[in-house]
Formats: C-alpha cells, structure tokens, sequence
C-alpha cells in the first residue's frame, strides 16, 4: 500500500497486494496538486497475493465469467520483501514521481505487529 506525505497528513492509496505500479496515478495527482514529498511502501506478510499466479486467476475468471483475459498481468508475488523492494525501485525509476521523492519500502508483520524497513531510494 503506497502512501504518500504530506504536511504530516497521509494519503493512503490501497489495493491488492499495495502494488505500486498500480498506484502511480494517483502519486502523481498527490505530488502535483498536493505538494507531498514522502513515499512509503508497505506489505504486509500473509498477504492473498502470495497465494496464486496469474495464470490461477485465469483459469478462475474463465470459469466464473467465461472472459479470456489473455495476458493480464495481477501481480501476485512470491516473496513479500522482494515485491517491496521491487515497487521502491519502480517508483524511484518513474517518471511520473518528482524527483527528491524519498520512497521508502516497509513490511508489516501481522503476527508481531512490527513494521520494518526493507528498502529506501530516492527518485534522481
């Protein structure tokens, strides 16, 4: 779930899987019409999307809905803190982020409760 900064408000942008490539859009509207700064990242552990692939959820929405869905990419990940490192280096490589971003990754524990930092850039 990215969340971006802004005068100590935060806007929390949620979806499956808190994929940031599916949060660049409304980043960039925070950042632009905003002024935030900040970017965290955060999974958590557990999480539904380490649970399939995408060719599972093919195969379910072809049952279910009788849509090919070709090849739509969902974004399940098999390793909680690599998929946090790898939405930190999306971000910090997106054009649409301003540049002087700190985006920072985080995995969120849900059976200890800890947040923990696993990745910082900042966007060149």
């Amino acid at each position: 779930m990215p969340c971006v900064f802004f005068n100590s408000d935060a806007h929390v942008i949620r979806n499956a899987g808190g994929r940031a490539a599916e949060a660049v859009r409304s980043i960039c509207i925070s950042q632009q019409l905003l002024g935030t700064t900040e970017v965290a990242v955060v999974h958590h552990t557990d999480c539904g999307m380490l649970t399939f692939k995408d060719s599972d959820l093919a195969g379910i929405i072809k049952k279910n809905l009788g849509v090919d869905v070709g090849d739509q990419k969902f974004l399940p990940f098999s390793d909680v803190d690599q998929s946090v490192r790898d939405d930190v280096e999306l971000l910090a490589n997106e054009r649409l982020v301003k540049p002087g971003t700190v985006i920072t990754g985080f995995t969120y524990d849900v059976k200890t409760g800890k947040l923990l930092q696993v990745a910082q850039q900042t966007k060149a």
